[in-house]
């Protein structure tokens, strides 16, 4: 879609794509959404979104997949060196692979040191005028405490790191428009 591939680590097309700004997932995503036509439109997903999907639905986990990182995860203390094959860990019981390690994830979500003391129950997404958004997961260069459901990191919107990368969400569109579908848009 994008023609080139940004990784630091080009191991093929079953490792995760890092080395992606925020500001770069935004051009990616358009073009996405302009070349699928189905229902399904794509975003990055909310942070709240990110987090729940992590804690396999809602549920007080410690890691997705699992308790023992060992299983679910890639980070320092099994992957000293860069990235690994996708979907080679455990996943959450949502089916969702790497959610915890191998690399952070980028969310919609602007980074506010309290936010979730500000989240509303049905329209958590936090915008505001700081250039900083929230990463999540942890990734390979962390400890285990990075790869925490709960865990919460950031970075500068045009940031590029080899242990930073996506995950995107796809959203079932009931409006007839072309743009992309952001979280004020769902019916709910």
């Amino acid at each position: 879609i994008m023609r080139n591939n940004p990784a630091h680590f080009r191991n093929g097309d079953d490792y995760p794509v890092e080395q992606v700004a925020w500001d770069d997932i935004e051009g990616f995503v358009e073009k996405l959404n302009q070349l699928y036509t189905g229902r399904v439109r794509f975003r990055l997903p909310a942070e709240a979104e990110w987090e729940y999907t992590c804690r396999n639905g809602g549920q007080n986990v410690r890691y997705a997949g699992g308790g023992d990182p060992d299983q679910v995860a890639w980070y320092r203390e099994n992957s000293p060196n860069g990235t690994q094959r996708t979907a080679s860990r455990g996943p959450n019981r949502l089916g969702l692979w790497d959610m915890s390690g191998n690399v952070w994830e980028w969310t919609q979500d602007s980074y506010q040191k309290d936010a979730y003391e500000h989240h509303q129950r049905h329209d958590p997404l936090v915008e505001n005028a700081t250039p900083y958004r929230v990463i999540r997961g942890g990734g390979w260069k962390f400890g285990a405490d990075s790869l925490r459901c709960a865990n919460r990191g950031f970075e500068l919107f045009s940031t590029k790191r080899s242990d930073v990368g996506l995950r995107l969400a796809g959203v079932e569109s009931f409006l007839e428009k072309k743009e992309p579908v952001g979280i004020r848009d769902l019916p709910f």
